[in-house]
């Protein structure tokens, strides 16, 4: 049995490879910064789609199909040029706010949100950034830091995060902001420079 190679969103082969690699819906949802709930409605779609009952059935016939030996990158860059979650509902409202964030966005490099947990600050800035991300050809990334206990532990969320592995041999800061360095010159951006 064949199927048309777009048959499967980027998402569900995302998903699927997790499946192949073994991992659980917690695991992927973990993974992928969604609800578990999330990641059963996604195999649903790929179990119907790939015409199977189970995950083991779904491995076996991604494999066989050359499902999990497709490119998903299409440059040559080590980091994803977008890794935001997916949203399942529509943003409604808060035009101001986005504005000023835009405006804010203009003067600096980096811009923190603050208020009362729940008050939706993740996902007003992940509106925000899906709204200007044609603005930053060197990628835009979601890094999530709720569970990093400290300051010291955030080098660690981004290197999670971003799929990189240090070389033991130099200091993981360093290493780094020279991946970042070479993304935004590959980029034709400029050169980032850590601060000093």
């Amino acid at each position: 049995m064949t199927m048309p190679a777009d048959a499967l969103t980027d998402r569900e082969i995302e998903i699927l490879r997790f499946i192949a690699e073994g991992l659980s819906n917690q695991d992927i949802a973990q993974a992928l910064i969604l609800a578990p709930e999330t990641v059963k409605w996604y195999n649903k779609h790929i179990f119907s789609k790939l015409h199977v009952h189970n995950r083991t059935q779904a491995a076996a016939r991604a494999k066989a199909l050359g499902l999990l030996n497709r490119d998903s990158s299409a440059s040559s860059s080590p980091l994803p040029i977008k890794s935001f979650p997916t949203q399942m509902t529509s943003f409604v409202g808060r035009l101001r706010e986005i504005a000023a964030i835009k405006e804010a966005l203009d003067r600096t490099r980096l811009l923190t949100l603050t208020g009362l947990g729940g008050a939706g600050k993740t996902r007003l800035a992940l509106q925000v950034a899906s709204e200007v991300m044609s603005e930053f050809s060197s990628g835009a990334y979601f890094v999530p830091l709720a569970m990093a206990p400290s300051a010291d532990h955030i080098l660690w969320a981004l290197a999670e995060y971003l799929n990189l592995q240090f070389d033991s041999h130099m200091e993981p800061l360093t290493q780094l902001l020279q991946l970042l360095s070479r993304q935004i010159s590959a980029a034709g951006v400029g050169q980032f420079r850590s601060p000093d």
